[in-house]
């Protein structure tokens, strides 16, 4: 690409002496090299490891500098905040997973969003998901199958939401009581030893509270959806705990809006984001803290929210969590909803 120069560091380089030479920020050269750079040779907030960065050319700095220039958040028109009716009734939702050696796994399938009870403090919501497909081919191995009505049995499930936007709690016992009430059924149709064992796990799963808001609140597609709305038009960074996986613990995360877009049917807000709390890989994969574990996992996040400005409602979401560990491409979680006409 003609406006990509690669330039070689040099002993006494710096990000922020590389990005000032070329009138640019340290984040901003940061951002344009990690779009445009191999998945193994993304920047963290040093030179570390990496030799060759990536510079845009002096079109596109201009390019970039005055997108800088752009108006200030507060005087962007459409105010929002978070209501009753934020969602619409139906999202297409497409994950793709990589791993360190780029193979992808891509899962599709549609989610409901119902609004359940309301009151002064809070409001509920129901969340559905179904029609679930591998690579855009229906799963049809028996396993699978199991795993998918077994969700499906548990379905809707009751979301609480704070009056801003952000997952607050769940009813473990609805949920519980109604795995229960459709394991009979499942019974008459997953029959054998090795099914008996996976319905008896589920159902210990279920048990447990804990387990079961961990499992809630750390899946991407929840951490995506809900979000304190207000923060979209906040200029100041905010710190955030979020989970890097599903099913593991949280650590905590710089934010800040870094564009927003609008025209006279859509608002778009971008949402990057930072780890700033490390654990080490063994950490990661087993999901809890371990003593004695050196440090090695970051995460740098992205998130993206389209809102129609008429409805005021969620027509578009994205986002995204890239595992680094020592610096280095380790994994990457995307999620993409879009209302379903």
């Amino acid at each position: 690409m003609d406006e990509i120069i690669t330039y070689q560091a040099k002993k006494g380089d710096s990000l922020d002496s590389i990005a000032q030479k070329i009138g640019l920020s340290k984040d901003e050269l940061k951002r344009f090299h990690n779009t445009y750079c191999d998945l193994k040779n993304l920047l963290g907030n040093e030179l570390k490891e990496v030799s060759q960065i990536l510079l845009p050319s002096e079109n596109f700095i201009k390019e970039i500098q005055e997108q800088s220039a752009r108006k200030p958040i507060s005087k962007i028109k459409t105010t929002l905040h978070f209501h009753p009716h934020y969602f619409f009734s139906n999202y297409e939702v497409n994950e793709v997973f990589t791993d360190a050696d780029q193979k992808k796994i891509r899962i599709n399938y549609q989610t409901q969003i119902e609004k359940g009870n309301l009151s002064d403090e809070n409001f509920e919501f129901l969340i559905k998901a179904f029609n679930y497909k591998k690579d855009k081919k229906i799963l049809t191995d028996k396993i699978s199958n199991l795993s998918i009505k077994c969700f499906e049995s548990i379905s809707p499930i009751p979301l609480i939401l704070s009056k801003s936007g952000e997952l607050i709690g769940t009813n473990q016992k609805r949920i519980l009581q109604k795995f229960k009430t459709a394991r009979p059924d499942l019974e008459d149709f997953f029959t054998g030893a090795i099914e008996k064992k996976y319905l008896d796990k589920f159902e210990q799963s279920l048990q447990n509270e804990n387990y079961v808001w961990n499992r809630i609140n750390s899946d991407l597609l929840y951490q995506t959806l809900f979000t304190q709305v207000s923060k979209f038009q906040t200029e100041e960074t905010w710190q955030k705990k979020t989970y890097l996986k599903t099913g593991g613990f949280p650590v905590s995360c710089n934010y800040k809006v870094e564009s927003v877009q609008e025209d006279e049917t859509d608002v778009e807000f971008s949402l990057k984001g930072e780890s700033t709390e490390s654990c080490s890989l063994w950490e990661f994969l087993k999901g809890k803290r371990i003593s004695g574990q050196k440090p090695g996992i970051s995460a740098v996040l992205e998130f993206k929210y389209k809102i129609d400005k008429r409805s005021r409602k969620l027509s578009e979401a994205k986002g995204k969590i890239t595992i680094l560990n020592n610096l280095n491409f380790y994994n990457e979680h995307l999620i993409e909803l879009k209302t379903k006409a």
